[in-house]
This record gives C-alpha cells, sequence and structure tokens, in this order.
C-alpha cells in the first residue's frame, strides 16, 4: 500500500484546515510560505493556530502562533508527510527554526533532523469505530536544544484522516490522542464551502443555509456519538430545534458532495 497526496478533501484531525486567504488569518505575515493554517476555531485561543504547506509531494509546517504566548517561526520547514509514501521508506530532511518570547523578542534558535519511516498499514480498532487500509508513519525529531521526539501517526490512507497519535519524549510523558470526531473534514474559509451555521440561543434553534441544495445534517455528540440526523432535506436552507441537552455539539452538514462539520453550542 502506498500513500499518496490527499489534496483538498484529506482529513488530517479533528481541527479544522484553512486554505489561507491573505489578510484573513491571524499571524500570517510570519509565515508567507504557509498555504494552510490549522486550527479549531472555538478553541483558538487555547490551541493556538498552525501554518503549513501542503503540495504534490510534501506537508511540512512553518510555525505555530497563541495570541499572548511564546510563539516559533521556521526558516527551514519540518517535514510531517511526503507524496508518494511506500511501505519500509524511509525519509531524512532537517528543519530549523526560531523560537519567540510572547511580547516578540527571540528566546533561541533550533536545529534538528526529521526521520520519517512508513513502518505499518493494516486495520485500526478505536473505541469509536474499525478502521480499514490504515497506514502507520513514525516520526523521529532530534534537536540541539532536546530532547528527542518519537511521535507515532494512524492515518487513514483513502482520505487522509488522523485517527491516532502516540507521541513521547525521551525522559519525558507520553501523549496518546485519538480522533473521536469521525466527521472532521478540510474546510476553505469561505464559511466553510459557502455553508453558514448559524445558532439563535434566545430561539432554540439552528439555522443553515448553502449555496446549493443541503442533503443531511448530522448532530453528534463531543464523543462521536449521533444524536439527530435529518436526511433528504433537498434546500438550500434548513432550521431545527435545539432539543438536545445544553453544551457542545458537532454539526455535520453535506451539501453538493461536501462535508462542513462546525462546533455548535445548543
Amino acid at each position: 500500500m502506498e500513500l499518496c497526496g490527499f489534496g483538498e478533501r484529506c482529513r488530517l484531525s479533528d481541527y479544522q484546515l484553512y486554505r489561507i486567504i491573505t489578510c484573513r488569518h491571524p499571524f500570517v505575515a510570519d509565515y508567507p510560505s504557509a498555504n494552510w493554517h490549522f486550527t479549531d476555531p472555538a478553541l483558538a485561543a487555547a490551541v493556538g493556530h498552525t501554518y503549513c504547506a501542503l503540495s504534490t509531494d510534501s506537508f511540512v509546517l512553518w510555525g505555530a502562533h497563541i495570541a499572548g504566548s511564546a510563539y516559533e517561526v521556521y526558516d527551514n520547514p519540518e517535514l510531517e508527510l511526503v507524496f508518494p509514501f511506500a511501505y519500509n521508506q524511509i525519509v531524512n530532511n532537517t528543519y530549523s527554526k526560531t523560537n519567540y518570547t510572547a511580547v516578540g523578542g527571540i528566546s533561541s534558535y533550533q536545529t534538528g533532523d526529521v526521520t520519517l519511516t512508513y513502518d505499518g498499514y493494516g486495520t485500526l480498532i478505536l473505541p469509536n469505530g474499525t478502521y480499514n487500509n490504515v497506514v502507520r508513519v513514525k516520526k523521529v525529531r532530534t534537536n540541539n536544544l532536546g530532547p528527542t521526539l518519537n511521535t507515532y501517526t494512524w492515518y487513514n490512507s483513502t482520505n487522509g484522516e488522523r485517527l491516532l497519535i502516540y507521541e513521547e519524549k525521551a525522559g519525558g510523558a507520553v501523549n496518546v490522542v485519538y480522533n473521536t470526531n469521525v466527521v472532521s473534514s478540510i474546510s476553505q474559509y469561505e464559511q466553510h464551502h459557502g455553508i453558514n451555521i448559524q445558532n439563535d440561543l434566545g430561539a432554540g434553534r439552528v439555522s443553515v443555509t448553502s449555496p446549493y441544495n443541503i442533503e443531511q445534517i448530522n448532530i453528534y455528540s463531543m464523543t462521536g456519538q449521533l444524536i439527530r440526523a435529518y436526511r433528504d432535506i433537498q434546500s438550500p436552507h434548513f432550521q431545527f430545534a435545539c432539543e438536545s441537552a445544553k453544551g457542545l455539539y458537532l454539526v455535520s452538514v453535506v451539501s453538493n458532495g461536501i462535508t462542513t462539520t462546525q462546533k455548535v453550542v445548543f
């Protein structure tokens, strides 16, 4: 099995990946070589903004920035994936970046090496489902400041969805994260492919509009459980009542064959 480029319909995590449009994204001037902006709109103040470049032959990291916190800017990007990527293939690369304080002062310079290995494929079983055609990529990052970072990432080879991450630093804690949001997807910045999801808490209703007929709407809990589904809508406008318990939900809209997902407070 060979891992090929995912294109604009790939899925990379619970966070949404936006194509960068000049002046519409925070901190974009610091990352002129980036063409994708990676964030969670509902949690941007906490998780920040990551700037990447996706091309036909690679996916690389150009830096990350959280408002009011220390941040980083790469002058030589950090390699995340290559395309095509064959089983047992090993790719070596280097990176370098400048680390800044929250007020913009330089705190350190960092250089290092990255080794990517496509070291496994098969079936992945997670609490939210079983996935076939999954590939595992091992990433080892060493740098002049230390420590070494080892990351294993499991990808759905058909659409690029990042299903599971296992990460450990030498002598440090282990982080394991799996994707509970089975409907996460890439969204363009322009109102998620033109789809607009608005919640009127006063009226207790959610309104959805699209340039095309809406085919279906699914409501998920934050753990990926399907709460409610509306099928065969076939209209560019639709409203539904917020009948679930108060909390944060995922509203997934299918229109013109494209799925757009947005977090909504009921």
